[in-house]
């Protein structure tokens, strides 16, 4: 697709105008202002083969022509709003370092272009150290093809260790293990990071670790499936990896665990929230065999499926402390009480005023000479910390997983220009009500409304919702949000 904006796509674009009787002085001097910026936004830059040195705004987006490497003893760096756009299944490898560094206002999006169904994933083997990817949104990658290809949708990471900060792992998917994240022989540090809609058909929906270890702190994974096994999380011969305040909630496993499977691992979750997960099979919430888990501050609760929350298999322990679980495990401060969460349906699981969980974890533990826990108190509010990721009472330096948007927002559309759809994404806010009456309309520059996608009401959270303009004529659109009293426009370029 040829995004380029150009004067001939605007002297085009005025003759589409006049032709249908829209065309206005007022709207043609708007577009003459815009032109400059527009020119320079929408350039376009083909790449394929080995590559290196700086991707930049000025030649964004970078397309995606066939597969790409960043060779050994090489450097890429890629800078905050770039988009990487595939136009086929095509790898992004890594073999040198990566430095992927976004910005909260612009992140830098790894995804298919418009027409184009999938991408191959983002691929680092035996890469140099200290590669990082932050505010990078992973979507759409599958992993197809032989082994190892076909495991890793969204990244994956071979003997190499990289750190993912505030990134999000949104609809990739494997045909064999880690639909959003995969690990052989790494130790990532993965921080504030989204997990949501993965799958893999064997195990691992959002996250697989095989022989790999690494530290995820404060990470949010929802909504994926797996054939198999862990939907949330699966772990094979895993060394200790740690997960601190992460909130796996609504996956689905095919024939074990719902939320994190483990076989040959040993596994640390503190200050941890595995609920409404599900399987056919054992384990809906956690599934351990020849593991030992050290769950503490942690809450697991009202996951479907054979067997208890945590089922234990052959070899299975679960060490249990100061956690909500039902069933006896035997551990200090443990609860059987209903957490109370707030909306659990609707994906909030922040505790509800007067829920026993509150005030009841540790803030210090040491177990056999580990230690388990260590808080000081900015790090929680009240008396002690609570159980499970998120804090009810949340001081300002707290950082807390990804809780439900706090307020309507409606954001830029993906790609823009466009041809022939484009994605709207938008944000519900968690509030007093269940369900939001919503409007999501495009308009054309006369105000004459074009298509109506969405008009009904809809519970809190993030929607990504696309428009097929096919049969629509070139042109400039406005999209226009509405909720009561909230109402938020932007404008778009279809070109044809």
């Amino acid at each position: 697709m040829n995004t380029q904006f150009t004067h001939a796509h605007f002297f085009r674009l005025s003759g589409i105008l006049r032709q249908s009787g829209n065309f206005s002085r007022q709207f043609l001097f708007s577009i003459l202002l815009l032109l400059p910026v527009l020119t320079r936004v929408f350039a376009q830059t083909p790449v394929s083969g080995n590559q290196s040195g700086l991707w930049d705004l000025s030649g964004s987006p970078y397309l995606i022509t066939g597969q790409v490497t960043v060779p050994a003893g090489d450097s890429l760096i890629i800078q905050p709003g770039v988009q990487i756009l595939f136009q086929g299944n095509y790898r992004f490898r890594v073999n040198g370092y990566l430095r992927a560094v976004g910005s909260e206002s612009d992140s830098i999006w790894f995804m298919p272009d418009s027409g184009v169904s999938a991408w191959g994933g983002l691929r680092f083997t035996d890469a140099s150290p200290g590669s990082e990817l932050a505010y990078c949104h992973f979507s759409h990658g599958h992993a197809t093809g032989d082994w190892p290809d076909n495991s890793g949708g969204g990244v994956s990471l071979w003997s190499t260790d990289v750190t993912i900060r505030h990134s999000v792992f949104l609809h990739n998917s494997a045909d064999h293990h880690g639909g959003g994240l995969f690990c052989w022989n790494a130790n990532p540090l993965v921080e504030d990071c989204r997990f949501s809609d993965n799958s893999a058909v064997y195990d691992g929906g959002a996250i697989y670790l095989y022989f790999s270890g690494g530290t995820f702190n404060r990470c949010e994974i929802s909504y994926n499936n797996t054939g198999y096994h862990g939907a949330a999380l699966c772990c094979e011969s895993a060394y200790t990896p740690r997960f601190f305040r992460c909130l796996m909630h609504h996956n689905q496993a095919g024939t074990q665990a719902g939320g994190v499977q483990a076989n040959l691992s040993e596994l640390i979750l503190t200050n941890c929230t595995v609920a409404s997960n599900g399987t056919a099979g054992w384990g809906g919430g956690i599934y351990l065999s020849y593991t030992n888990l050290y769950l503490t501050n942690s809450i697991v609760w009202g996951n479907t499926g054979y067997g208890n929350e945590i089922y234990l298999d052959i070899m299975g322990q679960a060490s249990v402390y100061y956690s909500d679980v039902p069933g006896n495990f035997g551990g200090t401060g443990n609860l059987n009480s209903n957490p109370m969460f707030a909306q659990p349906a609707a994906g909030d699981f922040r505790l509800s005023a007067g829920s026993p969980c509150i005030d009841s974890g540790t803030a210090f533990l040491v177990n056999n000479g580990d230690t388990l826990v260590a808080l000081d108190s900015t790090q929680y509010s009240g008396s002690a910390p609570d159980m499970g990721a998120l804090e009810y009472e949340d001081p300002s330096e707290l950082p807390h997983g990804n809780p439900l948007p706090a307020q309507f927002s409606l954001m830029a559309n993906y790609p823009n220009p466009f041809n022939p759809g484009t994605t709207i994404p938008f944000t519900v806010p968690a509030g007093g009500e269940k369900q939001t009456q919503i409007t999501l309309q495009i308009f054309d520059p006369l105000g004459r409304i074009v298509a109506t996608l969405v008009n009904g009401p809809l519970p809190p959270g993030e929607y990504r919702i696309f428009w097929n303009a096919g049969e629509a004529p070139a042109g400039m659109y406005f999209y226009r949000l509405t909720a009561g009293k909230f109402h938020q426009t932007r404008h778009m370029l279809l070109l044809k």
